[in-house]
């Protein structure tokens, strides 16, 4: 249970409690109530008590995780598809920073654009390939020498005299810094193509020369469109706001979460419903598919007002209507009239509706098409189909500004009335060549569908297992299968040392058996022994019951003889006594002898 400090009452009677839920209450939805019992004062019971109402709440300390890999899961992304992150919980939509950086590529174009042959048109090239330079300037370069401004043009441009005479042959680092020396920059290919350049000083209008982009181009939340529903964030670029030709075959970088500036710390962050934060940004890199824009047709859909043949969304002279508007505005040619197709129709009242248009690929035979500024036809080549769509984008907008300086003008019009309101859901359709630059690989399918499927989810349940792709599932059975053979492998060498166990014990156990037949022979030895010495012990018993019967004898023969001995001692002693007698007798008489000799 949680713990709690109390706080002391107040004097108007409230008091707090600070609960501790970490590590004592685990995250979950929960409902809240306390009850306060007063001290009795013998008051009645309603107002020795209070109870609040029932407060819902949630804990929750776990924050938001990415699952699995940005979708599609191929490195390769068609421009304006939707990029998809899946979250292990829901995430609030309008709370995080976004920053996409488009890398740029370097661009060679021709020196002037009416001059160059086919093989002459903008490519993509390498830093390190050599082509001309010509420098433009957005400040105004009057009467200064070489710099030439030409009509409809907002820049002045220069190509002969930046550091020496013509430059033709140099790489685009120092194409950079020559322009940069005379304060000037990398002419841009718009800047190029119509002409700005033209008539600059060096005669490189037939060949293709450098053209400035930036390093990297970077769209932030704002710039492009975002989804976000549950767990999903899905995001992708408006292609009716932003010019991508440039950026096919481009890689990019995303960066999803709080993104800081030197300046200031974003406040910003990927936040689930209760607000925990991610840890760390969602990070990743891919590549625009590097389709062929001349191949690829390109639908979108337009609101039209004042549409007055359109009574039925099927009806044949409402798409009529609807398509003479768009290709009146492109003014094509009547071979070009079948690329412009009126897919669907819906009819929204008032006479406005919404079409749903395609423009096909330029075929492989060369088109004529009349050009809108200068109103005439051309057949030397055909436009694809994107650049038609920004063209329409122009028109539409040219015709808006018209009306509102000609509102209340009377014309003779043919589409008296019918104007386009607006253009949206703008997408590139590849070929069918091209197709397989933008679809997922077999082998990435499945696990790319699952994703999908978990980034669908609209309940908060956490997802405990992890989606594997087919590769990642191969190689754990693979890995299974090795860990089964390393099982195997060791089950056998256990097998084996077990057996050599097995033998050894065995071995161990005859030696054992041995030894304790030896033990048994050593122990009947030793009984044996034991009897030998019983019977050793009893023969001994016997002779010391023997010697102890001799000496009982000899002690009494000992006391024979000392009597005999104090007998004999008393004879002798009666011997010495009677031999002293009879030799002081003999000497007696041998003195009595002796005397009477010598008196003889």
């Amino acid at each position: 249970a949680a713990e709690y400090a109390y706080k002391e009452e107040s004097d108007y009677g409230y008091s707090s409690l600070r609960w501790s839920l970490a590590n004592k209450v685990p995250e979950g939805t929960y409902e809240i109530k306390v009850v306060s019992k007063c001290n009795d004062l013998d008051g009645p019971d309603d107002l020795d008590h209070y109870s609040t109402p029932v407060l819902s709440g949630v804990k929750d300390l776990t924050s938001p995780k990415q699952y699995g890999k940005p979708l599609p899961l191929r490195d390769s992304i068609l421009v304006g598809e939707e990029i998809v992150v899946a979250f292990s919980e829901p995430v609030r939509c309008d709370k995080f920073d976004l920053d996409v950086t488009v890398h740029s590529l370097r661009k060679a174009v021709c020196g002037q654009s009416t001059k160059c042959f086919k093989y002459l048109e903008p490519q993509q090239v390498s830093t390190t390939s050599r082509h001309g330079v010509r420098c433009c300037s957005d400040e105004d370069k009057s009467g200064m020498d070489g710099w030439v401004k030409n009509e409809d043009c907002s820049v002045w441009a220069k190509s002969r005299g930046l550091q020496g005479d013509c430059h033709k042959q140099e790489f685009y680092d120092d194409a950079k810094d020559i322009c940069k020396s005379n304060e000037a920059r990398l002419c841009t290919e718009e800047e190029l193509e119509n002409d700005c350049a033209r008539e600059s000083g060096c005669y490189e209008k037939n060949e293709l020369v450098w053209s400035y982009s930036p390093d990297v181009i970077g769209l932030d939340k704002d710039d492009v469109i975002i989804a976000c529903d549950g767990r999903k964030v899905g995001f992708q670029i408006d292609l009716t706001e932003h010019n991508v030709e440039d950026w096919i075959g481009r890689s990019f970088k995303v960066e999803m979460g709080k993104i800081s500036t030197n300046n200031t710390e974003s406040k910003s962050n990927i936040f689930d419903l209760n607000g925990n934060a991610i840890a760390n940004n969602v990070k990743f890199e891919k590549t625009f598919a590097n389709i062929d824009l001349n191949q690829a047709s390109t639908s979108f859909t337009v609101r039209l007002n004042g549409v007055k043949n359109c009574s039925d969304d099927d009806s044949k002279v409402c798409r009529n209507e609807v398509k003479n508007k768009i290709t009146s505005l492109l003014v094509l040619s009547s071979n070009d009239h079948g690329r412009v197709e009126v897919e669907s129709v819906t009819i929204m009242g008032g006479g406005d509706l919404e079409a749903k248009i395609k423009i096909l690929a330029t075929e492989k035979s060369t088109y004529g098409r009349m050009l809108r500024q200068h109103g005439e036809t051309t057949n030397d080549q055909s436009v694809h189909s994107l650049s038609l769509f920004r063209e329409l984008q122009s028109a539409v907008e040219a015709e808006k500004r018209e009306d509102r300086m000609l509102f209340g003008a009377d014309t003779e019009s043919s589409n008296l009335g019918i104007s386009i309101a607006g253009i949206s859901n703008m997408k590139i359709l590849p070929s069918a060549s091209d197709m397989k630059l933008v679809t997922t690989s077999p082998d990435m399918k499945e696990e790319e569908e699952e994703l999908y499927r978990y980034a669908s989810m609209k309940d908060n349940a956490r997802v405990m297992q992890s989606i594997l792709s087919k590769v990642q599932r191969e190689a754990m059975v693979d890995e299974i299968k090795e860990e089964e053979r390393s099982m195997v492998n060791e089950m056998k060498e256990e097998n084996v040392a077990m057996m050599t166990e097995i033998q050894d014990s065995k071995a161990r156990e005859e030696t054992m058996i041995n030894e304790i037949n030896d033990s048994k022979a050593r122990e009947e030895t030793m009984m044996k022994e034991i009897k030998d010495s019983k019977t050793r012990e009893e023969t001994m018993m016997s002779r010391e019951e023997t010697i102890m019967k001799e000496i009982k004898d000899m002690g009494n023969l000992f006391r024979e003889m000392n009597r005999s001995k104090d007998k004999s001692q008393s004879e002798l002693k009666t011997l010495r006594v009677e031999l002293s007698v009879v030799t002081l007798a003999c000497i007696g008489i041998s003195v009595v002898a002796f005397i009477s000799l010598r008196h003889n």
